[in-house]
């Protein structure tokens, strides 16, 4: 295999890792911060109130998420390393002009 033989055969589809890194961000930030809790409820209170093992499962269950989703993006981009010509489309269809040229067709229109 060769390095500088590796493209992408649709590499439109790296851009789904922008909206999808930005998801990420958004739902780590949510997650591991104590949300509105602590707006509410003091400090020394919130480790008693918050459930830790839960934070640490979402985050992995986040995380794990995320990279299936970054796998995803990048099978559907297309990675190869060989080029396959594309086939053109030839239109083989024969092209025939069929003129009259009967008397019939010296006749004047009404």
């Amino acid at each position: 295999m060769n390095p500088e033989a590796f493209h992408f055969i649709r590499p439109y589809w790296l851009l789904a890792m922008i909206p999808a890194l930005a998801i990420v961000v958004l739902l780590l930030r949510s997650k591991l911060s104590r949300g509105l809790w602590s707006a509410v409820c003091d400090a020394e209170l919130l480790p008693y109130l918050l459930q830790e093992k839960a934070g640490r499962q979402n985050r992995g269950l986040i995380i794990t998420g995320a990279l299936a989703a970054f796998l995803a993006i990048v099978a559907l981009a297309g990675p190869s390393w060989e080029r396959i010509p594309a086939p053109v489309f030839r239109n083989a269809s024969a092209l025939m002009i069929i003129l009259d040229l009967s008397r019939s067709m010296d006749a004047e229109d009404i």
